[in-house]
């Protein structure tokens, strides 16, 4: 497999991610290595090189990035909010 391929379908496997982390909090990391046929170490590594961020950092802005879109296009409450955008509580939102 070339490398361009090989980076198309991992830009497919980022997007997969934004969609899941933004919407389930029980999408594990291992669920996406297990997509990416990668290990953890490897799905570190690319992940940083396409996005210069960290698994967890990326996860983080995805997340938020759905809050701010939520609030500014629906009358949810925070708590709604919270559970759409993948954090497990109103609490853990307000801690990110």
């Amino acid at each position: 497999m070339n490398d361009t391929v090989y980076n198309n379908d991992f830009i497919n496997h980022l997007n997969q991610l934004k969609y899941h982390h933004s919407e389930d909090d029980k999408y594990t990391l291992d669920n996406l290595c297990k997509n990416c046929i990668l290990s953890r170490s490897q799905l570190h590594r690319k992940v940083k090189d396409e996005t210069g961020l960290s698994v967890s950092i990326y996860i983080r802005k995805i997340r938020l990035n759905k809050v701010i879109e939520l609030l500014r296009d629906t009358d949810s409450n925070i708590s709604e909010i919270s559970y759409l955008s993948g954090f497990a509580s109103s609490q853990c939102l307000s801690k990110n």
